[in-house]
């Protein structure tokens, strides 16, 4: 998969999908049905969460969140600045060889990026920095404060693997 094909998957699933009714704003994100906005406070965020998910704390202000199945897989995290929530990050997919969850996540994530029942201004980004186990690519979709991203990674042993992930956050001053 180069830059150009992922950029016209991007764009064709951009022009296709129309917002949900009730998509939500900027500056918020649902894990698992569990609403998560900037500003929100640290306790009650970790109170709603650990209901559902199991967290992760990586320190006192950064936790993964992970469902309760049998393998936890990690589906996001949250990072808190001064006791509020600076940044909220969902992952739609991460795997390889199947590419209809891929597309469905792709999907999925790029029509959280229509915030109205109007066009919205996206910004695109794509690298292609140099990975030991191969060659990585991503490519970034941005719509004020709201940034999806698709990591694909060639890796030595032939196969690829292939991540669409999520990512709300405020600038801090």
């Amino acid at each position: 998969m180069n830059r150009s094909v992922i950029l016209r998957i991007a764009c064709i699933c951009l022009a296709s999908v129309d917002p949900p009714p009730a998509a939500l704003s900027a500056q918020t994100l649902s894990m698992g049905g569990v609403i998560v906005a900037i500003g929100d406070s640290q306790r009650t965020t970790i109170a709603r969460l650990s209901e559902r998910f199991t967290l992760d704390p990586l320190d006192s202000n950064n936790y993964t969140v992970r469902d309760r199945s049998p393998n936890h897989a990690p589906i996001g995290s949250v990072s808190f600045w001064h006791g509020l929530v600076s940044i909220a990050s969902r992952e739609w997919y991460s795997g390889r060889n199947d590419e209809k969850a891929f597309g469905m996540a792709l999907m999925g994530a790029l029509q959280s990026l229509g915030l109205q029942q109007q066009p919205v201004l996206v910004m695109a980004s794509y690298e292609a920095p140099q990975d030991p186990a191969g060659v990585a690519r991503i490519a970034k979709f941005t719509a004020g404060q709201r940034t999806v991203s698709v990591y694909y990674n060639e890796q030595s042993d032939g196969g690829y693997g292939v991540q669409v992930s999520e990512m709300i956050s405020r600038r801090r001053p």
